[in-house]
């Protein structure tokens, strides 16, 4: 199957890896973005417009990535996000698209504490009663390094890397993975509303993900743990003040207090273990000597003398 999927915010780093996936495999797509670019098959729209019927009509799909961060307030991020996500589903339904395909996060689980993940679960509930599926992709890291891979990559160019919730465990999922997921999903023989996650089922800690990663850039690096709190708050602080970081400090809830596992799909029961996993790349380099623990200045001293033990890591071509 294939035909023309809308995919809203396209110019992103998940939306526009899943636009690559779904064109080479066939579809067209129209791409549903704040400012389209020239030449491209693009329309105006917002999470506060709804999109034109005529745009609507031509589709069979619905491909629903975009998020706006930009929002800080839980009354604004649910006017924004939550509210523009109904705003949309409503009309997609009304327009008799008949698969949708929405992207959440291993961040939306019950009882979490974040705002954004509790703004995807409620995003899952749209969707589940609009009909269609909403996946939860883990940390998504591949060829071409987004999101919040891309923020942690660039710390690894530093001298000395900071690692917030190091122990935390999360889920990664290669890029290519996942938007083979995305497309399977569309293309699938039979459609049934669902929520599940696309992430390796075995978890890892924060340390080891961010050291694999720095692995497979080729990069020396060294890390020391810093107190979450500590980050939290000097986040907030900025954030008030207006100062723009590349990490947010709802981001670090989301680090330090991750999903407990990966919910698996009744529509696709072996996805789980056919993906990639990035653990095995990371016991393949600790096993080989490229990176092992080590000290570091003084925040490592203070970690170690509260029983805390090495915080922090070393890697190597």
């Amino acid at each position: 199957m294939s035909g023309t999927a809308l995919i809203t915010g396209a110019y992103g780093y998940i939306g526009s890896i899943i636009r690559s996936r779904l064109e080479s495999a066939g579809w067209t797509t129209v791409a549903l973005v704040r400012r389209p670019r020239p030449g491209d098959r693009a329309v105006a729209w917002t999470l506060s417009d709804r999109p034109p019927a005529d745009v609507l009509d031509q589709a069979d799909a619905l491909v629903h990535c975009a998020y706006d961060f930009s929002q800080r307030s839980r009354s604004d991020v649910w006017l924004v996000n939550v509210d523009g996500t109904s705003a949309l589903l409503d009309s997609a339904r009304q327009a008799g698209i008949p698969r949708m395909l929405v992207l959440s996060s291993m961040s939306a689980y019950v009882g979490t504490e974040q705002l954004y993940g509790q703004a995807k679960l409620a995003i899952e509930e749209l969707t589940i009663r609009s009909g269609g599926i909403a996946i939860r992709p883990g940390l998504v890291y591949g060829s071409a390094d987004g999101g919040l891979v891309g923020v942690l990559l660039r710390f690894t160019k530093l001298p000395l890397v900071p690692i917030i919730g190091a122990d935390a465990r999360q889920f990664p999922v290669l890029a290519e993975d996942l938007t083979g997921v995305a497309v399977a999903i569309l293309e699938a023989p039979s459609w049934a509303p669902e929520v599940f996650g696309v992430a390796q089922p075995r978890p890892m800690t924060f340390r080891q993900i961010v050291a694999a990663l720095a692995t497979r850039a080729g990069r020396r690096c060294r890390f020391v743990a810093v107190p979450w709190h500590l980050a939290h708050g000097v986040l907030r602080v900025a954030e008030a003040t207006g100062v723009r970081l590349p990490l947010r400090s709802d981001s670090v809830l989301g680090l330090v207090r991750p999903a407990p596992f990966v919910p698996p799909s009744t529509a696709f029961p072996n996805l789980l273990n056919q993906l990639s996993d990035l653990g095995q790349e990371h016991d393949h380099a600790h096993r080989f000597g490229r990176y092992s623990d080590i000290y570091a200045g003084p925040l490592a001293v203070a970690h170690q003398s509260r029983g805390l033990g090495p915080p922090t890591d070393s890697c190597a071509r």
